[in-house]
This record gives structure tokens, sequence and C-alpha cells, in this order.
């Protein structure tokens, strides 16, 4: 009731194109409207000509007071059956130099924690490192949050974080199961032995991690 229409996918572009009825938007869905493609997807580098949203002078109050959600790139190279990001199944990046503009930026524009929106953000090892060797040197007070996937961490990855500053970086680790039935059922592309061999070896380490587990997936119950 009320709800005119559904977009599908990224809205940077679409959403404006609904509200303006233009006759053919990407991702839209209506009542009497399909759009042919199913899935809106924004190019990057018109993303970066805008202006950054991530610094608004509306945000400057209350800034140092809040997280800063941050995406460096969109799409998932997963395909976990039970995940929404698996929709966007094509990694797009932001270029490195895009990156580097916002990151340098948090040096006057302090907040209470970067979470980074990257669905894995280690999907391309070298990349990780390089931003993450920038981070480092960043003269800020406040952490950074990666979603990951601890299990395919280079070894040169591994070394970096265990080396680098230890109130700079907090892992969001997705095991979601070790149930091997359950990975099988839910898509899910898991090595359990080095993935717990690398928990070990940040907790080692010191290095803060959340391991999240997902209850209710299939072939699962409380035992």
């Amino acid at each position: 009731e009320n709800i005119e229409g559904v977009i599908r996918g990224e809205g940077e572009v679409s959403f404006w194109k609904a509200v303006n009825q233009e006759k053919e938007v990407d991702g839209l869905v209506t009542k009497t409207y399909d759009a042919d493609v199913k899935y809106a997807r924004v190019d990057i580098e018109y993303l970066e000509s805008l202006e950054s949203p991530y610094f608004l002078s509306f945000d400057d109050e209350v800034r140092k007071n809040r997280y800063l959600y941050l995406e460096t790139s969109r799409g998932c190279p997963y395909r976990c059956s039970y995940c929404l990001s698996s929709l966007d199944n094509k990694v797009r990046n932001f270029s490195l130099d895009y990156v580097y503009a916002q990151l340098a930026k948090l040096e006057a524009y302090p907040c209470k924690q970067v979470k980074f929106l990257d669905r894995t953000f280690n999907s391309h090892p070298k990349r990780a490192l390089a931003i993450a060797e920038y981070i480092n040197k960043l003269n800020v007070d406040f952490s950074f949050q990666f979603e990951v996937a601890l299990e395919f961490f280079s070894e040169e990855l591994l070394s970096f974080f265990e080396n680098a500053k230890k109130d700079r970086f907090r892992f969001e680790v997705g095991v979601q199961t070790f149930n091997i039935d359950t990975l099988k059922a839910i898509n899910r592309n898991q090595n359990e032995e080095r993935l717990s061999k690398n928990i070990k070896r940040f907790a080692s380490n010191d290095i803060v991690m959340h391991t999240d587990l997902i209850a209710g997936l299939p072939y699962e119950d409380y035992n």
C-alpha cells in the first residue's frame, strides 16, 4: 500500500529517473512496468565525479561521534545463497586515487570509527594491502573495520596486520558456519582448516576480530 515501485540495485541514477517519471529506468519494477535490466548498476567513474558524500558540511558538528561508512568497491565475489550481496556478483573498485583522497581527509575530519562497506575487503589482496598501508600511516586516533574472508588472506597481508598498529584495524570475519553440509547447501566455499589457523594466528597477536556465525542455516539445530 502506498508503494509506487521498487528499484533493484543501485539507486543513484535510477531513483531520480523514477522520480522524474522517465520511460526507461534500470532496475525499476512497478505494477505496470518491469525494467529490462533486472539489477541497476552505476558507473564507478560517474560516482567519483560527484561531491564526496563523506564530508558534507551538515555532518561537521556530529561527525566525531559517529561511524563513517566508507565504500571502496561494490559487488561480492561469492554466491552465498542466503545473502543479498550475491545478487551483484561482479566486484567493481573505486580507483585508488579516489580512495586515498577520501582517507586523507580523515586527518582533518575525525570520526568515531570507519567501517568499510566492501563485502570482502581482501578480494583483491594487493589492493587491500595498498589501502591498509595507507591507513596505517594516517595521523588519526580511531580505528578502521573491514569485512574479510580470512582464510584467503595472503601471507603478505597476514604479516602486515600482525605488525601494523594494533588499535588501527578491526576485522569482521564471516565464518557463518563450520558445518560442511551447511556450507554445501548455502553454496559457500570455505577452507575450514586455513580459516581456523588464521583466526588463531590473529588472536595470538591481539588483533581485534568479530567472528560471526549465522543462526538458523540449513542442517543446523541448537546443538
